[in-house]
């Protein structure tokens, strides 16, 4: 079966792209799961890589549900149960787990979701007899993730956005 042969100039171009990872951004309804699916296919029957040196990542679990579907119905078993597709997050938390040991972290870690966030935020304001108007958990949130992006002291990055 030729994989090529459903795909425009631009979607082949990705699909044969030879030196180097690829990244694909095009808008939706733009053919981009195609695309991957296709340029993995063709990395394993043109190019003889192994399916599991294949990681796929995209940001949503319905999309890479779908692209886990394709791969599937594209290479067929036994090949693609060794393809790794992921969401961002959820990627990065299994590589996050398996090293959490090496950067001081447990095993079982806890990721916060926002709620859960503001409500601790909200809770240690209180506990320290503050205003909870004057501080409210989006702010702070945003203040320390500015923070953490710029490997700051939280307490410092606090202080600097006028809060004492």
């Amino acid at each position: 079966m030729n994989i090529l042969h459903e795909l425009n100039e631009k979607q082949t171009e990705a699909v044969t792209h030879k030196n180097g990872p690829l990244l694909v951004i095009a808008g939706p309804g733009t053919g981009k799961t195609r695309v991957i699916t296709h340029r993995i296919a063709y990395l394993i029957r043109e190019h003889g890589i192994k399916a599991e040196s294949i990681l796929a990542i995209t940001f949503t679990n319905k999309a890479a549900q779908e692209m886990q579907e394709r791969v599937n119905n594209e290479i067929g078993e036994p090949h693609s149960s060794n393809i790794k597709v992921s969401t961002f997050h959820a990627f990065c938390v299994k590589v996050l787990r398996k090293h959490a040991l090496r950067i001081g972290l447990s095993e079982n870690f806890t990721i916060f979701d926002q709620e859960l966030q503001d409500e601790i935020l909200t809770e240690s304001v209180r506990a320290l007899n503050l205003n909870t108007d004057d501080y409210p958990p989006w702010s702070l949130r945003n203040i320390l993730s500015d923070a953490k992006c710029k490997s700051e002291n939280p307490v410092d990055a606090v202080d600097c956005h006028g809060h004492s």
